[in-house]
């Protein structure tokens, strides 16, 4: 018999405007195998049948739109990739992730979350913060996008339709203002908070997507996607993991944070 004391605690009858079936076995979202991830869209857990992991749309409904299957499949994703890292040398962990937020730090300080990844410029000196990797920007379009017709220009980037990731809801940023400092602007057409999920937008969709160097490498060509050079000048940035102090001697953190640098470090 597993230990379910640590599986997170199903809540689709409590989500509202939420279309449940009290005859769907799914809708019921009873833990009896092992789960991976909890939230108000949907849960992911392990399949009874064949202990793959898979993902449940909290909705009664069998059409959900191409943002929420990509959703879906970014949050699938996630618990995937990181069963390879995580999972295997410590099965009887159990790691839930979350979306940036504003105020990482101050829930950090509190102990809502225990470990933030990000770009971070200014932070409360308690917090305690390591560098994992450096990157840059590119654009990602469709392989048949119109904008590859012709070199890319600050003019054209910003008439494009565009995808953002913003993982703290916040819109705008570094992009958006070099952009303005040349006299343009651009328009957000999907603001999401998954890299997986804007990815997955941009494959089938004729809208572009300015992100990460690294993931662009990783993910362009498997999704029929062409990454090009900004038009403009844009600086490198920092990523880092922060943290409260109170975890800087934990077993169980230090593992966790090791595992991180070690992730990184195998990027380059």
């Amino acid at each position: 018999m597993r230990d379910r004391s640590s599986w997170p605690v199903p809540h689709s009858r409590t989500v509202p405007d939420v279309n449940v079936d009290t005859g769907c076995e799914l809708c019921e979202a009873t833990p009896f195998t092992e789960w991976f991830h909890s939230d108000e869209m949907c849960w992911i857990a392990e399949c009874d049948s064949c202990a793959v992991p898979m993902v449940v749309w909290r909705e009664h409904d069998a059409t959900p739109s191409a943002e929420v299957r990509a959703d879906l499949h970014a949050k699938l994703t996630v618990v995937m990739e990181s069963l390879d890292t995580w999972f295997l040398p410590a099965s009887r962990s159990t790691l839930q992730f979350l979306p940036n937020r504003a105020d990482d730090a101050e829930v950090l300080r509190t102990g809502t979350i225990d470990l933030a990844i990000g770009v971070y410029r200014e932070l409360p000196p308690e917090m305690h913060r390591a560098p994992l990797f450096r990157d840059s920007f590119v654009v990602l379009m469709r392989n048949d996008h119109e904008l590859l017709q012709r070199p890319l220009t600050a003019a054209s980037y910003g008439a494009a339709t565009h995808i953002q990731v913003a993982p703290r809801g916040r819109p705008g940023g570094v992009i958006d203002t070099r952009l303005r400092a040349l006299g343009h602007t651009r328009h957000i057409a999907h603001a999401v908070p998954y890299f997986q999920t804007a990815l997955e937008l941009t494959s089938t969709t004729h809208h572009v997507l300015t992100i990460s160097k690294r993931l662009a490498g990783r993910y362009a060509e498997r999704l029929g996607l062409k990454a090009v050079e900004l038009p403009f000048d844009s600086p490198r940035y920092l990523v880092e993991m922060i943290w409260h102090p109170r975890h800087d001697a934990d077993p169980a953190h230090i593992w966790l944070r090791q595992g991180f640098t070690e992730a990184a470090a195998a990027l380059d």
